[in-house]
């Protein structure tokens, strides 16, 4: 399939989702193989915590799961980007110190 056949088709998930339309691939210059989809959302809140460039979402291919009258994307690979991609959370506080032991004579010495 021809980038000017893919150009403006609908994106859409496995379940329904409407995501947006293909604007442009990301390919590997070295293996010439699809790196990312490069969407127009159809409304900011669209995955929204997914990668963007320039407002675009950039889903990985390996979402793809099938191209006809429009393109079919696993909203289940998706939704677990989009959780990698969040902030993460505040990282554990240290654990409290350990109160010091008791100190006894010094070895050797008689009390």
């Amino acid at each position: 399939m021809l980038m000017k056949q893919l150009q403006g088709m609908k994106v859409i998930t496995d379940r329904g989702l409407e995501v947006g339309r293909v604007e442009d691939l990301l390919v590997d210059e070295t293996s010439g193989k699809i790196v990312s989809v490069c969407v127009k959302p159809v409304s900011g809140e669209t995955f929204r915590n997914l990668p963007r460039d320039k407002g675009q979402l950039l889903l990985p291919y390996t979402s793809v799961l099938a191209v006809r009258e429009f393109m079919i994307v696993s909203e289940r690979v998706l939704t677990i980007l989009e959780m990698k991609s969040r902030s993460p959370l505040a990282p554990p506080s240290p654990a409290p110190a350990q109160p010091a032991a008791p100190q006894g004579p010094p070895p050797g010495s008689v009390s």
